[in-house]
């Protein structure tokens, strides 16, 4: 399994699979909702392992709070992973997994900000991301449905999938 992104380098041998680490900027999030939409279907496989909108500084992400980092998950990083994740459910023929990171973090310090799940002695502290991250597990298909909308463009991101014991549709 590589651990490059899946363009760059150019590995020989090729990979049969990658493991891709993405943070960044919500608005990214949203963006490349279509990133694997335009990959191979060659026998590849992508595991999203890990993946978090971290800042809202483009240019600096891993800056400090007063520079855009967040030091919780914030909504609209949130919005931006969900418009990702639908993407990554849309291509789960060849995105086998995905995982949020970090995932557990003091809330009076952490190596690494933000985390999905914050904690100290006496709480648990459950982000919107780990609600996006809850939503899309509690709501999912077994069959992904193709689906096309009036016109083309524009910043809606979307998935429909259907669980074929209980013939349930989930539109996210």
């Amino acid at each position: 399994m590589a651990t490059s992104y899946p363009a760059n380098p150019v590995l020989s041998p090729v990979a049969l699979q990658y493991d891709v680490h993405v943070y960044q900027t919500p608005s990214w999030f949203a963006d490349n909702s279509f990133y694997y939409d335009t990959f191979a279907r060659d026998g590849t496989t992508y595991f999203e392992g890990e993946y978090a909108s971290i800042s809202i500084n483009s240019s600096n992400l891993y800056s400090t709070p007063a520079n855009g980092r967040f030091t919780f998950p914030e909504v609209q990083g949130s919005v931006g992973e969900a418009a990702f994740m639908t993407g990554l459910e849309r291509n789960s023929d060849i995105v086998f997994a995905a995982s949020y990171a970090p995932l557990l973090g003091h809330v009076n310090g952490s190596q690494w900000t933000p985390n999905l799940i914050g904690f100290d002695a006496g709480a648990v502290i459950l982000s919107t991301s780990y609600y996006v991250q809850q939503l899309f597990s509690l709501n999912r298909g077994d069959v992904y449905l193709p689906s096309t909308l009036p016109t083309s463009g524009g910043t809606l991101q979307w998935s429909v999938t259907k669980q074929n014991s209980t013939n349930d549709v989930f539109i996210k």
